[in-house]
């Protein structure tokens, strides 16, 4: 936890990670939560591209992080220490629901399950996605696995209301998931498809879920029954924007699918491997750099495929037990999402059939961040495979030491990373209060201008007017999110046409009342 929360503690807590973008913008959105729940503004429609409507479901819910910030906030925290605050609760419950789902649901022991708790929280291309603040919430998901995992076991034994109580616990869990961080419950739940279809493929694994849903049948109806009612809310978040505005088109996907320098990149500043920057073009060549880099270290990269070998041995082994299939199948789920989601030449990946015929693959912009999942998995195996290198007797001293030592290299290739590019939270919210008491009380809404000598990108203006707007409850034009209402110009604050890019909008809407210009000059 310290290391990955390095800047924070270097700082004494003033330093907000991940730069002045998304960080900034879920604090706005949370703010707007927070606000919305104290009667000034609308839950469904934070105040932003105003008079646009069903503006939550531009962005992720953030429901997790919204409710943990609006308890701080109640407490009279502001709203960067709420953030900091959220991320600290997340990324420790990340690793104790991983710990408990490995000790408790599939039996590994305290080493090995703190060491894959560890892997799946504190991952180095976690750390690199530290500014992407919405995905690092994912404890939902190790919660659904636990329960999964002790239905399976437990089945036999268990009598029907039990079975659908650990199920629909497990339908509540996912949902949950989904309505905090979209993108990683999306990739877990085309994982759980990919991996029961490859469980159809194998004999034993297709006999044993055939007897499995023949004997509770009805448990699992009643848990989907479950499932669906408590999609409602997400659905009606989001099927109203899918209908207006589409998914991403897969030009702007195709820039963030992984290719095999991905694979090996860990960022510019990493101790080991920060020096390929320099010696490998292709990297430097990346559309968007900081969104693929997707290295856990050779370490991991050479364990990972030791295990996918072994499983695909194992699956094919007659005398091999059924959760040892079934960890086998896992193994090779993975492995398959991955050379999926492989940009293998600039024209061809069989991403583009998921793209293109997935239900929801289209909203998925960002293949790239599949492995803030895809850890879980892996931490699962090689934490496995550690215990039973960790316990086995012949050539034991041998065995146990060369595990402990790439143990060792594993957890280093994850950590050594300098403090990450971060943002001073003091004096950013006295700027904000700056900027906020320019705003006249009697403006219906506002929009935002920027002096010119100021270094500011257009993105920075749009969540500088969100901010404001969310801490005065006075609506903007502005706005940034993954999505933009038709026919909204305003992201091109330094255009000469600015002006003009206003007049349309609000027009466009025949906006009445006092619209006040914010200019940001400071």
């Amino acid at each position: 936890m310290w290391q990955f929360h390095n800047t924070e503690f270097y700082s004494n807590f003033d330093l907000v990670p991940g730069g002045r973008g998304d960080p900034r913008l879920v604090a706005a959105l949370l703010e707007y939560f927070h606000q919305s729940l104290h009667g000034i503004g609308k839950l469904d429609s934070p105040a932003f591209y105003f008079p646009a409507q069903g503006t939550l479901g531009y962005a992720d819910v953030f429901l997790t992080y919204a409710v943990l910030f609006d308890a701080l906030r109640t407490m009279g925290w502001d709203l960067f220490s709420s953030l900091q605050a959220c991320l600290f609760i997340t990324d420790a419950l990340n690793y104790l629901c991983c710990f408990l789902f490995f000790r408790k649901g599939l039996g590994l022991g305290v080493s090995a399950s703190g060491f894959g708790a560890f892997f799946f929280a504190f991952n180095a291309p976690k750390f690199n996605q530290m500014g992407h603040v919405q995905l690092q919430c994912l404890f939902w998901i190790p919660l659904v696995l636990w329960c999964l995992a002790v239905w399976v076991k437990k089945e036999k034994s268990l009598k029907p209301w039990a079975a659908f109580s650990l199920l629909a616990l497990g339908a509540v869990f996912l949902n949950l998931q989904l309505l905090s961080s979209f993108y990683d419950a999306w990739f877990f739940i085309f994982w759980m498809s990919l991996f029961l279809i490859l469980s159809l493929c194998f004999r034993a694994t297709r006999l044993f879920l055939a007897a499995l849903v023949s004997r509770q049948w009805i448990p699992l109806a009643g848990a989907g029954a479950v499932f669906l009612a408590a999609l409602i809310p997400f659905l009606m978040i989001y099927l109203p924007v899918v209908r207006e505005l589409g998914g991403k088109s897969y030009d702007e996907v195709k820039m963030m699918i992984p290719s095999f320098w991905s694979y090996l990149w860990m960022g510019p500043r990493h101790g080991w491997w920060g020096w390929l920057w320099d010696a490998c073009p292709s990297i430097q060549g990346f559309p968007i750099e900081g969104e693929v880099r997707l290295g856990f270290g050779i370490a991991t990269i050479a364990v990972w495929a030791a295990l996918t070998g072994a499983a695909l041995k194992a699956a094919r082994k007659k005398e091999a037990g059924l959760f040892l299939r079934l960890g086998a199948t896992g193994v090779l789920t993975t492995s398959l999402f991955y050379l999926l989601a492989f940009q293998y030449t600039p024209d061809f990946s069989p991403w583009h059939w998921v793209y293109g015929g997935v239900p929801g693959a289209g909203s998925v912009r960002a293949v790239s961040r599949m492995v803030l999942f895809l850890a879980l998995p892996m931490g699962a195996a090689i934490a496995w495979a550690f215990e039973w290198a960790w316990s086995v007797k012949k050539g034991s001293l041998l065995i146990s030491g060369l595990s402990l030592l790439l143990a060792g290299i594993m957890v280093w290739e994850q950590v050594d990373l300098p403090p990450f590019l971060a943002f001073s939270k003091r004096a950013e919210l006295g700027r904000l209060e700056y900027l906020s008491e320019k705003l006249p009380n009697h403006c219906g809404a506002f929009f935002a201008t920027l002096n010119p000598g100021l270094p500011y990108s257009a993105t920075d203006i749009q969540i500088d007017a969100m901010l404001i707007s969310a801490a005065r409850g006075i609506p903007t034009l502005n706005g940034y999110s993954g999505q933009s209402p038709p026919q909204w110009g305003l992201y091109k604050v330094r255009s000469p046409k600015y002006g003009e890019y206003v007049k349309n909008w609000i027009g466009l809407h025949k906006l009445q009342g006092d619209i006040c210009e914010l200019n940001i000059d400071r």
